[in-house]
């Protein structure tokens, strides 16, 4: 799912291939739509209900075309309206922290053990495979171990409580949220997991003022309500046995009742409460009468992709508040030049496209040609590369400016350089503040503040460069360049702040880039994005992942795995661990920070250190290499 943020104004252009005399290479893309279009826009639905006079049934019609809205069949699906759970992202691999402001926590097991109630905090961590109870007054103070158990889950639920987030079940760490119902805390793919156990109806308070901006008119608020409840209840077999759902863009945005994420505010609203109510318990139904899987994203440019769903024409989009139905940008051609080592890009052209909507359909497929070879992408994969807000684009020309511009040679002038300037003259820096700058360089691409260079020298001077470079790996700026990477190649799209901010504090707080990598590509956005196939998943983890073409014996071994239930996420997570994912990340962190190759020695010791640490560490150990 995509979460609608209002983007800034893009820049006009005359059309592809517009450029400024005597800039740098250029390529520039007229684009439309946001995100993989297929299903309900929702700047569509916000256009139909303010501009056409739409109601909710009817802008549900109209994108889910082929389905019919009734009641979720009783016990016809393995979601459970009543008990609806869902994978809190931020708590993966960690213990599970919960506090209650006012009353007691009821400890139970999946073993029908009760272990007891207790005042203030609870924590529950795994240890040498059993789970470790604790207590404390707070999540801040000492915890003292209360009771271990064997079970496969520990629940907790407040037994008394109050009005407000006194009487929520507050889950503990960087980003504290409160949550009604219960909490539990379980083991899923090899991590311990905390999951908020909710009913649906109470899930979608937290969903749809963040799927969709409360302000918007009602019967689009109503539309989310619906699509936002069919794709929970409709199940999603990329999950494991252990949850239904997850809280972030991967499945839903879900921040439960108050939150602490991008400052402390209510996470629900008035206006997405009535649309919930009005609408409850509605879904959209297929003609076998299953709970149809309703896809949305943000803007479709105009035209929805298909799918599932019928593609249909949206001209509720082109509404004058979206951003995002026509877009254009100018990006470099190093983009692709770096990537695939095969000279400059003479040209991009459009081989395949879908035959829907502008431009002539979104495109399919399409032929890169360099210097030194060509290469056939997906648009997907082209999609992935560029950085682009969707499928749904056009591509001008290869500009070079300077290739033929007169005023780039000397005409007949000296060759003799002028002698150097004061400002010329290389700054002559002691040894330890040239270590100082050349790990800021490396690490945050530029050079360190006065106070900054103060700081580090103290660290150096109590002989602790290593820590120098940990804090500077750690910082938002280095870690955010491997988190707006990741949204680029997974989810084909620049970052919104908020994930951004998100995903960096869970880095900083030790969920390691391994962890995160693995949710990205394992998410069900990026499997609907490489083809919402198992065979086009599995392709795209060999392209993107490993860089290579699949094999077919690999292909054979994965398909077999999933047919056998293993989710996509429990796929990601092995090509993440791959001694191949492993080395390209070692090659990838050679590039960024020492600007050489590696040895093959050296690639290797890397490659076994990425199996055991977090990225951000062994980053900041190469920072220091040659220095």
């Amino acid at each position: 799912m995509l979460l609608v943020v209002a983007g800034s104004p893009t820049s006009a252009h005359s059309g592809p291939g517009a450029h400024d005399p005597g800039a740098s290479p250029t390529i520039e893309i007229n684009g439309g739509g946001w995100g993989h279009g297929r299903g309900m826009g929702q700047y569509g639905a916000y256009g139909y209900a303010s501009s056409h006079g739409w109601s909710s049934a009817r802008i549900l019609d109209h994108f889910y075309q082929g389905t019919a809205a009734g009641k979720a069949p009783a016990g016809s699906g393995s979601v459970d309206p009543d008990r609806l759970r869902v994978d809190l992202s931020s708590r993966i691999g960690s213990a599970t922290s919960v506090q209650l402001g006012e009353g007691t926590i009821a400890i139970t097991d999946s073993s029908g053990a009760s272990h007891g109630s207790v005042a203030g905090a609870v924590r529950i961590d795994r240890v040498d495979g059993a789970f470790v109870i604790q207590h404390a007054a707070s999540c801040d103070d000492t915890w003292v171990e209360r009771a271990r158990t064997s079970a496969s889950i520990v629940m907790l639920r407040a037994a008394t409580s109050s009005a407000g987030a006194d009487g929520l079940l507050k889950v503990c760490g960087s980003s504290p949220a409160w949550y009604d119902g219960a909490i539990w805390t379980t083991v899923g793919n090899g991590a311990q997991r905390t999951i908020n156990v909710v009913s649906v109806e109470q899930y979608l308070r937290g969903v749809v003022p963040n799927e969709m901006p409360a302000s918007w008119p009602q019967a689009a608020l109503e539309a989310q309500a619906v699509a936002a409840r069919s794709y929970a209840l409709a199940g999603d077999p990329r999950r494991g046995i252990f949850s239904d759902t997850c809280d972030t863009t991967y499945c839903q945005v879900y921040d439960g009742r108050y939150t602490t994420r991008g400052g402390w505010r209510q996470a629900t609203h008035a206006n997405t409460d009535a649309a919930i109510e009005a609408t409850r318990g509605v879904v959209r139904l297929t003609p076998s009468g299953r709970v149809a899987r309703t896809e949305f994203s943000s803007s479709t440019g105009g035209y929805t992709a298909g799918g599932d769903f019928a593609a249909v024409e949206d001209l509720g989009d082109a509404i004058s508040a979206n951003p995002n139905s026509q877009w254009s940008v100018t990006l470099s051609p190093s983009v692709l030049e770096n990537r695939y080592g095969l000279g400059l890009l003479k040209e991009i052209e459009v081989t395949k496209r879908n035959g829907l909507g502008p431009f002539g359909g979104r495109v399919v497929e399409a032929l890169l040609r360099f210097e030194n070879g060509d290469v056939t992408i997906s648009g997907d994969s082209l999609r992935y590369r560029l950085g682009l807000k969707s499928d749904l684009f056009e591509i001008g020309s290869v500009v070079r400016p300077d290739e033929n511009d007169p005023t780039s040679e000397d005409p007949g002038g000296s060759d003799e350089e002028e002698p150097p300037t004061d400002e010329d003259q290389p700054v002559v820096v002691d040894a330890e503040a040239k270590l100082i700058v050349r790990t800021f360089e490396r690490l945050l691409g530029r050079e360190p503040s006065g106070e900054e260079l103060a700081d580090a020298r103290s660290l150096l001077e109590r002989g602790e460069p290593a820590a120098l470079a940990d804090s500077l790996a750690h910082h938002p700026d280095f870690a955010g360049r491997l988190i707006d990477s990741l949204y680029r190649d997974a989810l084909g799209r620049p970052a919104d702040q908020a994930g951004r901010t998100y995903w960096i504090d869970r880095m900083q707080d030790g969920l390691s880039y391994q962890v995160v990598g693995t949710l990205f590509f394992g998410s069900s956005e990026y499997y609907n994005r490489s083809g919402a196939a198992d065979s086009a998943f599995v392709d795209s983890l060999y392209e993107l992942v490993l860089d290579r073409p699949t094999d077919d014996a690999g292909r054979r071994y994965w398909l077999a795995r999933m047919d056998e239930g293993a989710a996509p996420s429990t796929v990601a997570g092995s090509f993440f661990r791959s001694v191949e994912s492993r080395r390209g990340r070692a090659d990838a962190l050679s590039r960024s920070l020492l600007e050489r190759r590696l040895t093959r020695a050296e690639r290797d010791a890397v490659a076994a250190s990425l199996l055991a640490r977090s990225d951000l560490t062994v980053a900041a150990e190469m920072a220091l290499w040659d220095s």
